[in-house]
């Protein structure tokens, strides 16, 4: 998993998306325990949700030990819906 070498299927497979720059779109849940749990929420209750990013060093996997990339978020957007 940790390998950047050519033997890294799934690597060089995500490498392709972001060729030369590329604006890629992603999607996915927050992993939160707040929103995995079984019982509901009172009515009336506020809840705020901060997303920090993390650093690009912790995002991205290079061979070097210095690699030039910088990661730009676009545009963001929440969405939520009930169950």
């Amino acid at each position: 998993m940790d390998a950047t070498d050519t033997a890294n299927e799934g690597l060089q497979k995500r490498q392709e998306h972001t060729v030369g720059s590329r604006v890629v779109d992603m999607m996915g849940r927050l992993h939160v325990d707040l929103f995995f749990q079984d019982r509901y929420l009172l009515n009336g209750v506020d809840i705020k949700v901060r997303m920090v990013q993390s650093k690009d060093t912790f995002a991205f996997m290079a061979g070097g030990s210095t690699p030039a990339y910088k990661i730009t978020i676009v545009e963001a957007a929440l969405f939520a819906r009930k169950t």
